[in-house]
């Protein structure tokens, strides 16, 4: 599979590869793999980065977090401040990110967010 330049850093982010793009609960938050992918193609050396540069563009109230503990390797918390944390909803992005499934949810399954 030929990813785009931009894609390619996405995904080695999502990987965990370094922690500082790991905040301490080990979430990988939109800001934080946006910092990523900006920092990864803003270092190439001129000849190589693209014409289009990445920019980092969200909002929200907050963060959004789009990957956590589990490429991290920590164990999900069950309580925060002394109060039961609920377990995460939806489906897991590691298979996709591991190359093990070539999508999270089928083309004919619903998926949608109250936000």
């Amino acid at each position: 599979m030929d990813l785009s330049i931009s894609t390619y850093y996405l995904v080695e982010g999502f990987k965990g590869l370094e922690e500082e793009y790991i905040d301490p609960y080990g979430n990988i938050t939109t800001h934080l793999i946006g910092q990523y992918v900006y920092d990864k193609i803003t270092s190439l050396p001129k000849l190589e980065r693209p014409q289009q540069m990445p920019i980092i563009k969200t909002e929200i109230s907050g963060d959004i977090i789009l990957a956590n503990y589990q490429i991290a390797n920590v164990t999900y918390p069950a309580t925060y401040k002394g109060h039961a944390i609920h377990p995460l909803m939806g489906k897991s992005l590691v298979p996709l990110i591991e190359g093990k499934v070539d999508y999270v949810y089928a083309p004919n399954e619903p998926l949608g967010a109250e936000l």
